[in-house]
């Protein structure tokens, strides 16, 4: 919904977070969770739960170019030498409770910003990781060269 606040363009994707919950719901039929039904129900489940995975991905990635529109999602298809060497990596929480966590960045293909702001490398320069700390209303990324912050 804070997507529509930012862009009054925005349509909110109801019908298809709906069709997404109803998967999940006929994923919690007693059958399933205790490990009764035949292989054909768990096979089912599987593709369900996938479709579920790419659709909310999908969902998400379309809420963020709305709510920070020159923002980059790191996954594996990013074009990550396009990124402009200034750019920080945020990471979004979505729930209140404080954490630390160690999040994985793909730097194949990375330029020298991104490739700086990750503590540690794998021997082979492809993927690195950051410290991700929680402090109150802040998200803060522990990063090679400082600290940088993000409100959630």
């Amino acid at each position: 919904m804070t997507s529509r606040l930012y862009n009054k363009d925005y349509i909110y994707p109801k019908q298809a977070i709906d069709d997404s919950w109803e998967k999940v719901l006929l994923n919690q039929f007693h059958n399933v969770l205790p490990g009764s039904a035949i292989g054909m129900v768990y096979e089912d489940s599987e593709k369900l739960y996938e479709e579920v995975c790419k659709d909310g991905e999908a969902l998400l990635d379309k809420a963020f170019s709305v709510l920070f529109p020159d923002s980059v999602t790191l996954n594996a298809s990013a074009n990550l030498k396009a990124l402009p060497p200034s750019g920080k990596i945020v990471s979004f929480k979505t729930t209140f409770f404080c954490r630390s966590n160690i999040i994985q960045v793909t730097l194949l293909g990375a330029n020298s910003g991104l490739k700086s702001q990750v503590l540690q490398t794998l021997s082979n320069g492809t993927v690195g990781y950051a410290v991700v700390n929680t402090l109150g209303n802040v998200e803060s990324i522990s990063l090679a060269n400082g600290r940088m912050d993000s409100l959630y």
